[in-house]
């Protein structure tokens, strides 16, 4: 919904936050990895991470890409953003 304003409304700062939120979503690791025992050996894991979460996300991108892509910062975020490391979305 943010990507959409961005680009309908063209506006850098709504275009930035899009970024902020997604990647400040890369270090929200709430459990530390943890070893698992799977059919094929040992596995790592990093429990509350789903395949529909990780799936969901990589959606969120490739829309932010193509409605907010010209303002994705050329660096990549060193920092999380504080107002989205604890929101649940």
């Amino acid at each position: 919904m943010v990507a959409y304003a961005a680009h309908a409304l063209e506006d850098e700062r709504l275009g930035r936050e899009v970024w902020d939120c997604l990647f400040t979503e890369l270090y929200k690791t709430p459990e530390p990895q943890r070893e698992v025992e799977y059919v094929t050996g040992i596995i790592q894991e990093k429990p509350g991470i789903s395949t529909n979460t990780c799936a969901q996300w990589c959606l969120n991108v490739i829309t932010s890409l193509e409605l907010a892509g010209k303002y994705l910062p050329s660096e990549p975020l060193q920092v999380p953003v504080g107002k989205f490391l604890h929101w649940k979305g």
